[in-house]
C-alpha cells in the first residue's frame, strides 16, 4: 500500500433503483499497526466500503500532533474521497478509537458535510493512557510480525502514553428508549440497558454500572448547541491474547477489561453503546481466516442495528 492513496475503496455497493435506499457508506480506520489488510479479507457488507491506511506506514514516521493531528488528516482523505452526508465510521481496535476522535471533531462542526450516524468498534477496549496502567502489565506475545508493523505499533503506545479520550455533552438519545433491529427482529432497550449477543445463544438484555457523563464547558458547547456522542455497536473478542510465559495470566493492555460485557466504556464513558456481540477470538487474532465468514456475519448485523437505531420515548 502506497503513500499516495491511504483511503481505499475496499467493497462497492450493490445497484439500487433508489439512491435513497443504499446503506450509509463504512469507514474503516486501520489497527495499531498501520495497516487495513484485514478489511479486504470481509466478505460482503453489502454497502460502499472504504479502508484507511497510515500513510506514514512505509516510513515509520510518528505523528507528531498525535491522535488530534490522525483525525484531521483523515477527515480530509474522506473529504477528498468525496464522501459525504450520512457515514459510520469505525475500526480494529486503535481504529475505534480513531474513528471516535473523528467523529468529536465533525460533531462540533456544524458547516460539516458528514454527519457520523454511528461508531462500529471492533475489539476497542476502553483507553487507559499508558501512564495510568497498574505496573507490571505485559506485553501480548506476537510472533511474526514485520518490522514495519512493530514500528507502527511501538509508535502508537508512545502516542497514547497520555492521551485521554474525547469528552461529550452526552450521548445522542440518552435518556430515552431506543429501538433497532437485528437480524430481523426488532428490539427495544431501555436507559441503562445494552442488548447482549453471547457467542452461543440469542440476545439478551444487560443492565450497565452507573456512569458518570463527562463534561467540559471550556470545549463542548459548539455554535449548533451541545457536541452529542453518536452510538456505537461493539463487537467483543471473548478470549484473552497469549503473554509471555513467565507472565501467563496476567492480561495485557487490551485485555485489562476483557471480563466486563461492555470492555470498561459502561462505567468510565457517558452511555453509547447500545449493542454488544461476542466474537470467538482473542484481540490480534479477530481477523483470523478461520474467523472471517462468522465476523463479516458479526459485522453485518452490527450494522444492521446502526442503521435502524431510533429514539422511541423519553
Amino acid at each position: 500500500m502506497g503513500e499516495r492513496n491511504p483511503i481505499q475503496q475496499v467493497q462497492f455497493a450493490p445497484h439500487a433503483r433508489n439512491r435513497r435506499a443504499r446503506a450509509a457508506p463504512l469507514v474503516l480506520i486501520h489497527d495499531g499497526g498501520g495497516t487495513t489488510f484485514a478489511y479486504f479479507m470481509l466478505e460482503t457488507l453489502r454497502r460502499n466500503v472504504w479502508a484507511i491506511h497510515s500513510p506514514h506506514y512505509s516510513t515509520g514516521k510518528a505523528w507528531d500532533g498525535g491522535m488530534d493531528e490522525m483525525a484531521q488528516h483523515y477527515i480530509g482523505l474522506i473529504k477528498r474521497a468525496g464522501i459525504a452526508g450520512s457515514i459510520i465510521l469505525g475500526g480494529w481496535s486503535l481504529g475505534g478509537y480513531v474513528a471516535l476522535v473523528i467523529a468529536r471533531v465533525l460533531a462540533a462542526d456544524p458547516s460539516s458535510t458528514i454527519k457520523v450516524t454511528g461508531l462500529l468498534l471492533i475489539d476497542s477496549p476502553y483507553l487507559l493512557p499508558g501512564y495510568k496502567l497498574p505496573p507490571g502489565v505485559p506485553p501480548p506475545d506476537l510472533v511474526g510480525i514485520p518490522d514495519l508493523v512493530l514500528t507502527s505499533l511501538a509508535n502508537c503506545e508512545a502516542m497514547l502514553e497520555t492521551w485521554e479520550l474525547p469528552t461529550w455533552d452526552g450521548a445522542t438519545f440518552e435518556g430515552r428508549h431506543v429501538r433497532f433491529t437485528a437480524r430481523g427482529r426488532s428490539f427495544n432497550v431501555a436507559p441503562g440497558n445494552v442488548l447482549y449477543k453471547p457467542l452461543e445463544g440469542d440476545w439478551k438484555t444487560v443492565a450497565v454500572k452507573d456512569q458518570q457523563v463527562q463534561q467540559d464547558n471550556r470545549c463542548h458547547q459548539g455554535s449548533s448547541g451541545p457536541v452529542q456522542l453518536p452510538l456505537a455497536v461493539m463487537l467483543r473478542s471473548i478470549e484473552r491474547a497469549p503473554v509471555k510465559g513467565d507472565d501467563a495470566g496476567k492480561p495485557c493492555r487490551v485485555d485489562m477489561f476483557r471480563d466486563e460485557p461492555l470492555l470498561g466504556w459502561d462505567t468510565r464513558y457517558p452511555f453509547f453503546i447500545k449493542a454488544v456481540i461476542e466474537a470467538k477470538s482473542h484481540h490480534y487474532d479477530m481477523f483470523n481466516g478461520n474467523n472471517i465468514k462468522q465476523l463479516t456475519a458479526q459485522i453485518n448485523e452490527a450494522l444492521e442495528i446502526l442503521g435502524t437505531l431510533e429514539a422511541v420515548g423519553t
